[in-house]
Order: structure tokens, then sequence, then C-alpha cells
């Protein structure tokens, strides 16, 4: 194996590094403990050492500004990495402490204001026909108390930018406790900008479409909520549990949610393999089966290319890792 570079032998990482490519290493990060996420970037393709952590991220940087004992640029004693380990979990530690308390707060305020239930009420025809045409009918808007907001303002950047918005509560399996509301914007400020939270300052959820059920079992997991409910309402399957993730990287505190459902059918779109993968190691591949389809599922469903049989089947089919 390749020398690597003298950062980790200093960050006391040195066994577990190991080279990705000519100038790239992967190893364990130190601030969220994500094995190989952390990506760290040789001074020949960058000024200094660039990183970024594939878990945790956007905390990246430089090194020796992430780190801040790293930068008088000397090799740490056993004694002074240990005291920079200890203060480093300390700075988490306070840190995780004031965003549980920030979250707490806003979660008790949006709990009371019930919003929810008001993008819920002042639902339009119009927009009951565009639920319509996702694949979601009345009874199921009304199941999941899905919403309309003719006016949402949002930023982009520093920019102002108001559109009506489609609304969905995620609730807490169960409980039924609403964990936040997910914007679906009807004219997004630009391309690949469709979803924005009700309140920010709260850790992602899953989208669980049976909030009556334990999160169990077997799950069937889909990028994002539309196509958990259109999966969930094709399957209909009571034993089957169908999970929303909110996009194609979701981080291991979210899927260590998912710790107590078996087998895992992960059926992400067609461009994301490499991600569906990832997160079958994450959850252990020996839980997890692998669905590729050609489009995504719920086009699949709405082109009536996939029905409640076909998918059945596609799950028998499912490739195990």
């Amino acid at each position: 194996m390749d020398t690597p570079p003298s950062e980790f032998s200093r960050l006391g990482l040195l066994s577990e590094a190991f080279k990705f490519g000519a100038h790239e290493w992967h190893t364990s990060c130190p601030k969220c403990g994500g094995t190989d996420r952390l990506v760290v970037f040789t001074e020949k393709q960058f000024p200094g050492w660039n990183f970024f952590c594939r878990t945790c991220h956007p905390q990246s940087g430089w090194l020796t500004e992430w780190w801040p004992d790293l930068k008088n640029n000397k090799p740490l004693s056993p004694q002074e990495y240990a005291a920079a380990k200890a203060r480093e979990a300390q700075r988490a530690a306070d840190e995780l402490q004031a965003q549980i308390e920030r979250a707490t707060i806003i979660l008790d305020e949006l709990r009371q204001a019930q919003t929810w239930l008001r993008y819920h009420e002042q639902m339009t025809d119009e927009a009951a026909m565009m639920w319509e045409g996702w694949g979601i009918p009345d009874l199921f808007q009304e199941y999941w108390k899905l919403g309309y907001d003719p006016a949402h303002t949002i930023y982009s950047g520093k920019e102002k930018h108001t559109t009506p918005t489609m609304t969905i509560p995620i609730f807490e399996p169960l409980t039924w406790n609403v964990l936040n509301i997910k914007h679906r914007l009807i004219n997004p400020p630009k391309p690949g900008d469709k979803y924005r939270p009700e309140k920010s300052g709260l850790p992602q959820s899953l989208f669980v479409a049976e909030p009556d059920n334990a999160l169990a079992g077997t799950t069937f997991l889909v990028e994002g909520e539309k196509k958990a409910m259109v999966t969930f309402i094709t399957a209909d399957n009571p034993n089957v549990q169908v999970v929303g993730i909110p996009g194609k990287n979701p981080s291991k505190e979210l899927l260590a949610k998912l710790d107590k459902c078996e087998p895992l059918y992960i059926c992400l779109d067609p461009d994301a393999s490499r991600e569906a993968r990832q997160i079958a190691n994450d959850l252990h591949p020996s839980r997890c089966r692998i669905i590729e389809l050609p489009d995504k599922i719920d086009d699949m469903i709405l082109q009536h290319r996939l029905d409640k049989a076909w998918l059945n089947n596609v799950v028998r089919q499912a490739v195990k890792l």
C-alpha cells in the first residue's frame, strides 16, 4: 500500500487509510465516525489538503482549518492527539445538544400550529386533480392529509421567491406525530430545486407510507414521498411497509431507523445504482435486495407498465447482494 499523506498519521488514521485514486485517499471520518466516508485530495490537485465527508457534509474544507490542532503543521504526540480528540468530542457533543434543543423548539411550534391541517383544508379542486394526476386519489389525499399552499415564500440564495406548493406532512410511525412538512414547489426557482421543508433546523425524516404500522418487517425503499405513496397504493400489501428516503444519499443516522426492517428492497431511480448499493452496504448486504428498473417506479406505474402483480414479481426477482 502506498504511504498515505502525513495528515492521516497526525489524525491517528494511518492504518485505516486506503488509496482510491492517484491523488485521493479515503478513511474514517474523525468527526462523525463514518467508515471510509472521509475523502482527502492531495496538494497535487488543490493548494493544501482539501477534504469532505460523504456523511456529515457540508462539513468540509481544509484539514488544518477543520482540525485546529494541525495548524502548526507538526505531528501530534499521543498525548496531544488524545487531548485534541477529547476537545473535538466535547465540541461535537455541545453542538449536537444545541441542535437538539433548537429542533425541539421548532417541532413544538410546528405541531401547535397544525399548519399541515390548514394546507389540507385549503386544497382546491385543481390541486386535488394534480394529486390525482400523480397517482394519488382522493381517499389517500385524505389519509395522508396532503395539501396545497397557493403562495408559499422561499429563498433561493438571497432572492425571495413565491410559488404554489403541494404539501406533504411526514408522520412518525404509530404516533402520527408530525415530523415536518415537505413542500413540492410548482414553480421552482431553478431546475432541481423542487422540494423545501416547512421548517429548517429539523433533521431529515423518512416518509413512512403506513404510519399506522411500526417501521419493521418487509420494507420497500424508494426515493421521495410521491414515489412512496404511489408504490404503496399499487402494492396494496398490508405486510409490506413502503418508505420514501429524502434523496439518494441518506445519512447513516437516518438509515439507522430501519434497524428492525428486513428484508429491505431498495428501488432507487435508474441513475442511482451506485447509491443503492452504498445504502445496502450501510444497512448490511444480507438484509437487502436491489431492484433495478429502466425508469422511475412511479412513472412506470402511471404509464401502466408496472401493476400490482408485476411489482410483486419484481420483488421476487430482486438481486440479493
